[in-house]
């Protein structure tokens, strides 16, 4: 079956932080404390939303430890109430800290997480992508790199 674009950019309403919700707390109160950079999907076969988005602290040590910590998947049947089914720290996948995810499903119907990163080792930004036909099976051992300073011949 053809599939419209699952993912469309439109002008939006302004919006009032003031009437909005909070989906996903952040890790703390302290500054630089957040749950944020979110990528959305609606599954309309399964009626389901989807959201990503990483848990950032703190930064300390000169950067090396806090900033995003942590990278989720958390899924919603009515979009305000979400409940998380995968998390994959930076150190899974040897990173100084994860910044934003793209979530998507493919025309096939299996999902993909796109992860973008700064790297323990070298300090350059990569983005690595993770498949599964469900986001709770993701493993970031098992991701592949999609835009590296390797590949791209960048730094």
């Amino acid at each position: 079956m053809d599939k419209p674009h699952l993912k469309t950019v439109a002008a939006l309403p302004l919006f009032d932080p003031e009437v909005g919700s909070v989906v996903a707390e952040p890790p703390g109160n302290q500054e630089g404390c957040w749950a944020g950079a979110p990528s959305a999907l609606y599954d309309d076969s399964s009626g389901t939303f989807y959201l990503s988005y990483r848990i950032r602290t703190l930064l300390r040590d000169h950067g090396r430890a806090g900033r995003g910590g942590e990278t989720r998947v958390a899924v919603s049947s009515n979009g305000t109430d979400f409940e998380i089914i995968w998390t994959a720290s930076k150190e899974e996948f040897d990173a100084l800290s994860i910044e934003k995810s793209c979530l998507m499903l493919t025309p096939e119907g299996r999902f993909r997480l796109y992860v973008s990163y700064s790297s323990a080792h070298d300090y350059r930004w990569r983005i690595d992508m993770l498949e599964a036909d469900d986001p709770r099976d993701f493993d970031a051992a098992k991701r592949v790199s999609v835009l590296s300073p390797e590949n791209t011949g960048t730094e």
